[in-house]
């Protein structure tokens, strides 16, 4: 789970997959950012600058398909008041393997390790498409954390005639804090995860998935764990050429542990998404399209220390040419209330309190840009977050001689960004 799941996208770097047999294809990319935005703990305005270089390398075989990306994060902040230098590192690698003409096999993995900006106030860096997930999270109650995340996936996609279609996969992952301070913020927390569908073609416009997914995941500083499974019914339909829908309504069911690990805690819970997309062709290489998404269900968050029913809602708009575009694209996501009392930790302690309340965050962004040649894009937007945490959560934040310290941090106060970028696009060289 990425702690940066809020903000806008970067555009897709443009080197498009090579036809089988080509050689690989390597496109570099970078995209330098300055801005002004509010300060988490000590408020008032702060300025910074950050510059993210990005390399994509694509290669695709008669059955075989890999993609292998990585970004540096370099930032300057707040550098005419408290200047603070930070690095981080981002990578992304997937393998397909065509075994038959109904049978493909994949393997896929990505990570960040280094300091990053706290969700809302940069834009999360995006190497290209993987079939791992991007969950929602919480943001973290410190401006800068040192962190690390992990994830590795192993699946398969089997048609199994014209009609059908069945797919698995298994994936692990986690991540925590690397220094003090972050820690306190990110527990460790880690653990397995697998889905399994099936998939029928009903007709050339609807089609039914049945599913079921479970994940285990572990924070032994706390000594708490949670099983969480789900069973769920999809329909995709599509209602047009430009018009798309998915619902999807189940039950989720989770098991829970305290710190002791003697008493456990049963707890079922809807399980439901809901997503629409609307695209409409305003004349040549002129688009404007729509989105809105909702999904209830248990997910774990590492900010809140515990795996809980959540439920987010996002909408999205953008229109394009092809020299010009913009964007803008809502979030909201809360924890809803349950049977089950999630342990958390007690500021520095390492011991369990309860949480009290719910937790929510509602996130927004809007973005403009500017392409004068292929190579170059101008871009100019607003970024801001408002979030509440529950009672009982630490907020910490750093103090003098690398001692932490719990301060009672504004959370619900407005958080934002606004900032001028450009990106910079080398044409894709086949190697």
């Amino acid at each position: 789970m990425s702690v940066l799941a809020a903000g806008i996208i970067l555009a897709q770097l443009a080197g498009a997959a090579p036809p089988a047999g080509d050689a690989p294809v390597l496109t570099l990319a970078d995209r330098t950012e300055l801005r002004a935005r509010s300060r988490l703990t000590t408020g008032g305005v702060a300025e910074d600058i950050e510059n993210t270089p990005l390399a994509t390398l694509v290669a695709r075989g008669r059955r075989t398909d890999a993609s292998l990306g990585y970004a540096l994060h370099l930032g300057y902040l707040d550098f005419f008041e408290n200047p603070t230098f930070i690095v981080s590192h981002a990578g992304q690698l997937t393998l397909g393997y065509l075994a038959s003409r109904e049978l493909r096999l994949y393997a896929a993995a990505d990570g960040y390790v280094g300091k990053q900006f706290t969700e809302g106030l940069v834009a999360p860096t995006k190497l290209g498409t993987t079939p791992l997930p991007t969950a929602t999270a919480f943001a973290p109650t410190v401006p800068v954390i040192d962190s690390a995340a992990y994830r590795a996936e192993v699946g398969f996609g089997y048609r199994l005639d014209r009609r059908w279609d069945f797919a698995g996969s298994a994936m692990y992952g986690g991540g925590q804090g690397l220094d003090e301070v972050s820690r306190l913020a990110v527990p460790r927390y880690y653990g397995p995860s697998g889905t399994v569908s099936v998939a029928y073609e009903v007709t050339k416009a609807d089609r039914l998935a049945t599913g079921l997914r479970a994940a285990y995941t572990l924070t032994p500083k706390f000594g708490a764990s949670y099983f969480n499974t789900a069973v769920s019914e999809t329909w995709t339909h599509t209602f047009s050429p430009r018009t798309t829908g998915i619902v999807g309504a189940g039950v989720a069911w989770q098991r829970t542990h305290d710190r002791t690990g003697a008493n456990a805690r049963s707890s079922l819970f809807p399980d439901a998404q809901l997503g629409l997309t609307h695209r409409i062709p305003l004349g040549a290489a002129e688009t404007l399209s729509f989105e809105a998404t909702g999904r209830t269900g248990f997910t774990y968050d590492a900010v809140l220390r515990t795996s809980s029913p959540q439920a987010s809602a996002g909408a999205g708009a953008g229109w394009a040419r092809a020299e010009v575009g913009a964007n803008a694209r809502f979030d909201y996501l809360t924890t809803l209330p349950s049977s089950s009392t999630q342990p958390v930790a007690n500021q520095a302690s390492g011991t369990t309190g309860q949480v009290s309340g719910t937790a929510s965050q509602i996130s927004g962004s809007a973005l403009m840009w500017y392409a004068p040649a292929p190579a170059v894009r101008f871009e100019a937007g607003f970024r801001a977050y408002r979030q509440d945490l529950p009672s009982g959560l630490p907020l910490v934040t750093a103090t003098q001689a690398n001692t932490t310290q719990a301060i009672a941090t504004q959370t619900n106060t407005v958080q934002w960004a606004a900032f001028v970028a450009v990106v910079l696009t080398a044409p894709p060289v086949q190697l």
